[in-house]
């Protein structure tokens, strides 16, 4: 998966991610598989409450589990391996704050907006920082493994963990 960020000048500048991605696997058997990325934050306002494993609500309005909300999503590309999607996500860049991505590509198996009913690709975990000091492009392979969350200094993983991605 990779992501190009551009970012405005200001004190916590906007940076917009564009995403893409590159031989991703192909999961459907009568086609290729129809991918969109969900993109998730982790940061100073999602762990403020708790990182509880049951859904809340963030001063923002968002669904925070695990320490994570979902900023947003990508359209879902039909019948390609090698999506550019379109759709660009903003976000608020704060250089004294770490701000822990996850990108998590799907397979839209169903016409449900609930990542439970779609198929997954794999995910890139990394930091705003990151991508942003990558400029022009990021780029990071996806991990297919179980998705473990780290906060403070107690892990969460298992299966409720991997079934918020």
């Amino acid at each position: 998966a990779s992501a190009a960020a551009a970012a405005s000048s200001e004190q916590n500048p906007v940076v917009q991610l564009e995403m893409s991605c590159s031989g991703l696997m192909n999961k459907d058997l009568m086609s290729k598989s129809d991918p969109f990325i969900a993109v998730f934050i982790q940061d100073k306002e999602t762990l403020g409450a708790s990182a509880s494993v049951y859904p809340h609500t963030s001063t923002s309005g968002k669904v925070v589990q695990y320490g994570y909300k979902e900023v947003g999503r990508t359209e879902t590309i039909k019948n390609t391996q090698n999506p550019s999607f379109a759709t660009r996500i903003d976000l608020r860049y704060r250089f004294e704050e770490l701000q822990t991505l996850v990108f998590a590509v799907y397979d839209r198996d169903s016409k449900s907006e609930s990542l439970m009913q779609q198929g997954r690709l794999g995910y890139v975990r990394t930091s705003l920082g990151e991508v942003v000091s990558s400029n022009p492009m990021f780029v990071k392979p996806l991990a297919e493994s179980a998705i473990s969350f780290s906060h403070d200094k107690s892990e969460l993983s298992g299966s409720g963990a991997t079934d918020f991605f």
